[in-house]
């Protein structure tokens, strides 16, 4: 956003988090350095409504909440913002290897009680509100769709033939790029990167048969982390997950520095990167960094995460480290690099080779602006 603010553009942020995960509403202090945006919360659908003057009169929205298409948590806010008559850009979000297996058999599991929670638990109006052409719900199709993944094919039912396709990469790439240009020097240490999985939003939303225990799970990869510093000599660091707040949880990983907002610094002066499931691994593909997958028995007990770590592991050609056995690591193999499969995954999952080297919404901005005809995305069904 700071390069929109910079040139002067006014930047209004409405936050529908409420309506949509309801855990956790972004703040000011969600844009550090932007005391120039503003942010207006949305908590009901009667307020979602009311937001028809300020969206007319804006010359742009940036639909966020659209950005997976249709659902029933989105419909009345997307109805709002169809009926604007303003210019919509959707931003097609980035991914992870092996999320085109997210689906609610997967989540659950084929055990006789997931599926019990298929026939009960499953949104059905959801599913059909997802499947329904947004045209019968009286939605128009978007002007723009920003494409922040382009080596993947994902639909979105709010785009459509006449959906002007811009070609950019994942928002990460931008951080990975003011970081790098710092020249940092690199220290003897590994980053960790937190997901701060047992408290994460997801688990209250899904509802999974399956949670993760606190205490187990942070003491196992307390336990890995002394094993790292003790075989390689690396200062262990953490680099926090956005919404994490470990003032809540003073007993947990007390041993480690745990800093906040600093992810791409810490990835770039790192020797190594240790990661479960996260998008940031994206950054340490981008920085070049060795990389080492920490999985479990309960992690892969959890929703769909053995099938990420599965497909991360093959993407990457790198191993997955179990922290809760006992079964020797090859120390002296953690700094390999596979250099072929880290360039498909760049052009797969964070910027595809011919997409423009540019800070992000300078190629939005430069996308509207462009007086090309209209490409639509591709429209290939996701499985």
């Amino acid at each position: 956003m700071r390069f929109l603010v910079d040139r002067g553009i006014n930047v209004v942020v409405i936050d529908v988090t409420s309506l949509i995960f309801p855990y956790g509403e972004i703040e000011q202090s969600d844009f550090p350095g932007l005391d120039k945006i503003t942010v207006r919360h949305v908590s009901s659908n009667r307020e979602a409504r009311k937001l028809l003057p300020i969206l007319r009169a804006t010359d742009l929205i940036i639909y966020l909440a659209g950005g997976n298409g249709l659902s029933r948590q989105n419909l009345v806010v997307t109805r709002t913002v169809s009926r604007s008559k303003t210019p919509v850009m959707l931003l097609k979000p980035p991914t992870n290897p092996g999320w085109e297996h997210n689906k609610f058999i997967n989540r659950e599991g084929r055990q006789f009680i997931g599926l019990l929670r298929l026939f009960f638990r499953k949104d059905i109006l959801n599913s059909i509100i997802a499947r329904v052409p947004p045209k019968w719900l009286s939605i128009r199709e978007a002007e723009y769709l920003l494409d922040c993944c382009p080596g993947i094919d994902r639909r979105n039912s709010l785009a459509g033939p006449m959906t002007r396709r811009i070609k950019a990469h994942a928002f990460d790439y931008d951080l990975y790029l003011e970081e790098k240009i710092k020249q940092p020097q690199e220290l003897n240490q590994a980053v960790f990167l937190d997901q701060y999985m047992p408290f994460h939003h997801d688990q209250k939303e899904t509802k999974l048969v399956f949670q993760l225990d606190p205490i187990k799970y942070y003491d196992e990869l307390d336990a890995f982390f002394k094993k790292v510093e003790a075989n390689i000599g690396l200062k262990v660091v953490i680099a926090a997950h956005p919404r994490a707040d470990y003032t809540k949880h003073p007993e947990i990983l007390t041993r480690w520095p745990i800093i906040y907002g600093e992810t791409a610094k810490l990835i770039v002066e790192s020797r190594l990167v240790l990661a479960q499931t996260s998008t940031a691994i994206g950054m340490a593909v981008m920085a070049r960094k060795p990389l080492m997958l920490l999985t479990s028995n309960d992690m892969e007990r959890l929703g769909m995460e053995r099938f990420v770590f599965r497909s991360l592991s093959a993407s990457l050609g790198v191993t997955l480290t179990p922290v809760d056995k006992d079964n020797e690591v090859d120390w002296n193999a953690v700094y390999k690099v596979n250099e072929t499969l880290y360039d498909s995954y760049l052009n797969t999952y964070v910027k595809a080779s011919d997409s423009p080297d540019k800070p992000l919404w300078q190629i939005a901005l430069e996308g509207i602006n462009s007086t090309g005809s209209r490409q639509g995305p591709e429209q290939t069904k996701s499985k």
